[in-house]
């Protein structure tokens, strides 16, 4: 079992640094890689340098300039992330508190991971990502960095060079450069949105509704 006080949960390699480096900075979380990137790889001859070794050490060199550890839970972007697996994939973990993305409807695997962290941990704070449509959406609860923490924030964005380059995925570092980062308030009542959030993709299975969003 991971003997971490606190994680921070990144759906994919690239979050960590996008949305929550100044959580990083301040607070040093183990940062946990939920997903592995196969999806660009696997989209054609453009993207074969962008293989999952390569986002994973992207994300390696970002959290050691944030001074930050890195793991990596590896499942495949590729696959849809069920409760099931979250739930087997994070019972290692222990923390005090765990930060892990708000459910803004922007990206359904930031939705499914920060419900499994509502669903697997008792202190959990909610990191703004960006909700439909957006390349990043303000929270509830402002984080103003210090121009020193700005500056190494991106530092640290530079290292995800495969992204930076990628055109479905450059907008998103175009629009946090400069950016203060957001929290969200508390959650109080963590199980009605857990169970509204399951009946609401329910409802769209079964309408034929439900896709992965393919953003990265």
């Amino acid at each position: 079992m991971q003997n971490a006080k606190k994680i921070l949960l990144s759906p994919h390699n690239d979050d960590e640094a996008l949305f929550a480096s100044f959580i990083c900075m301040r607070e040093k979380p183990l940062v946990v890689i939920v997903t592995d990137s196969w999806k660009q790889f696997g989209r054609g001859e453009k993207e074969k340098h962008i293989t999952a070794e390569v986002r994973r050490n992207e994300s390696i060199a970002a959290m050691r300039l944030l001074g930050c550890s890195v793991v990596f839970l590896g499942i495949p972007d590729t696959s849809w992330l069920s409760r099931k697996i979250l739930h087997e994939k994070l019972k290692q973990f222990n923390p005090d508190v765990v930060y892990a993305p708000a459910i803004q409807g922007g990206h359904i695997q930031h939705d499914l991971v920060g419900i499994a962290a509502l669903a697997n941990f008792k202190h959990v704070v909610q990191y703004a990502t960006y909700a439909r449509e957006k390349s990043f959406t303000p929270g509830e609860i402002e984080i103003i960095p210090t121009p020193e923490e700005q500056a190494l924030k991106d530092r640290a964005l530079d290292c995800y060079q495969s992204q930076i380059t990628y055109e479905r995925t450059a907008h998103f570092f175009i629009a946090v450069r400069g950016k203060n980062e957001w929290i969200m308030k508390p959650v109080r009542c963590k199980w009605i949105i857990i169970w509204q959030q399951r009946f609401k993709w329910i409802t769209q299975h079964y309408k034929g509704k439900i896709k992965i969003l393919c953003h990265r």
